[in-house]
């Protein structure tokens, strides 16, 4: 069991290293497809900023949606905000592949964007049964995973498709509406 974790900050810049940092996510075979229709993100936030949410695809250069997000739609101060892409059509993405879903420095920081480190890379799974780590680069560079690390940044999931297989239940169901 995970016994502690530790908080952090960022406040990347494009002057910053890194400038980009994202949520490295890969959905379980609970589902074969889904869609990722945007973030929800934790942040102390600066009003009059900009900065970019961006997902790649599986190689972490492919821009499969992004939009720029203005501060001015979030409340200034601490919270967690939806965004949402804006994309008529959302791209739909593999269980099973590993994506980011990154925040994008503008000149200035848009705000201080909150993670959290565990003392083992296994004890991420006591907060999510996910694949998830902070990734981060600085320059569209190559892509640093820390495993014992993620940002307070969530995909918002849409129009998942469940696996093959119908209704999962637990071995030792029985009984009332368990098949």
């Amino acid at each position: 069991p995970m016994v502690n974790f530790r908080a952090n900050s960022l406040a990347p810049t494009t002057a910053t290293s890194p400038d980009e940092f994202a949520l490295k996510f890969t959905m379980g075979a609970h589902c074969s497809t889904y869609q990722v229709a945007g973030a929800r993100i934790t942040a102390s936030w600066t009003a009059n900023r900009t900065f970019t949410l961006v997902l790649y695809d599986s190689d972490g250069t492919t821009t499969l949606q992004s939009i720029v997000i203005d501060t001015d739609e979030a409340i200034a101060g601490q919270g967690t905000h939806d965004f949402f892409f804006d994309e008529t059509t959302l791209s739909t993405l593999t269980a099973g592949t590993s994506y980011r879903l990154a925040v994008l420095a503008a000149a200035t920081s848009a705000g201080t964007y909150s993670t959290f480190t565990v003392p083992s890379a296994g004890d991420m799974s006591a907060i999510s049964p996910e694949s998830m780590a902070y990734s981060h680069r600085t320059d569209a560079g190559a892509w640093t995973d820390v495993t014992t690390q993620a940002p307070c940044l969530q995909a918002l999931v849409y129009d998942m498709s469940v696996s093959s297989g119908g209704l999962l239940r637990h071995p030792g169901m029985t009984g009332g509406m368990a098949a």
